[in-house]
């Protein structure tokens, strides 16, 4: 790495912490997804991988852990714009070792950056997946719309990681939505220690004014 990283995220998977984020390796001259180890949510953190997980010959970030219901787990991961043969951003996923070391199968595309009718840029970015309580698999990923960054949602119409994946028609957070001050994106679901529901992500995604890009909490 060259000091170059972004878009942590620590999941608590078979007993240990796991560190899923994005660098840029300065020996195959591209961003990737690695993955780091700990006992302690607090660190220190190792890297467990040779290296990026991804592609080598591929732009990759903002790769996240899923575990399907049979016990596999999965990373599903933005194939950046900047490698793909026609400039559109695509959302992948592949298996993982049960050590989560490196993939054990190759990547599959979800769908793309222009898969969606509010979404006017080549990026997929900041994905995260949910499972709700009807059974439901969303994706929640962002993109820009007309207003700038903002966050979407894909449903998988099997329940499972490889799709098919359709986009909602309405975004789940826009500045044009009414009290939206800023854009913002990259959008995790969590639940506080009382049992409320938050989406966190940064907003905005630039600074405006004084506001600098900020965690927000809704």
């Amino acid at each position: 790495s060259d000091g170059n990283y972004w878009a942590p995220e620590v999941h608590k998977y078979n007993g240990a912490y796991y560190m899923f984020t994005t660098y840029y390796s300065t020996v195959t001259q591209h961003r990737g997804c690695t993955v780091l180890k700990s006992d302690n949510p607090e660190g220190p953190f190792v890297e467990i991988s040779n290296g990026h997980v991804t592609p080598s010959s591929w732009d990759a970030i903002d790769g996240t852990l899923y575990v399907d219901d049979d016990g596999q787990p999965w990373m599903i991961f933005v194939h950046e714009w900047t490698s793909t043969n026609d400039g559109i951003g695509r959302m992948d996923a592949a298996k993982m070792s049960d050590d989560l070391t490196h993939f054990i199968s190759e990547p599959v595309e979800l769908f793309r950056a222009d898969s969606s009718v509010w979404s006017k840029a080549q990026v997929t970015d900041g994905c995260f997946l949910y499972r709700c309580e009807d059974g439901q698999l969303l994706m929640l990923w962002s993109n820009n719309d007309s207003a700038g960054y903002c966050i979407g949602v894909a449903r998988s119409e099997s329940g499972k990681v490889d799709g098919k994946w359709e986009q909602d028609k309405e975004q789940l957070y826009s500045k044009n939505m009414p009290g939206a001050e800023y854009d913002g994106g990259h959008g995790m679901i969590f639940y506080d220690t009382d049992g409320q529901m938050y989406l966190s992500m940064h907003s905005p995604n630039s600074a405006v004014g004084d506001r600098v890009e900020t965690p927000v909490f809704i």
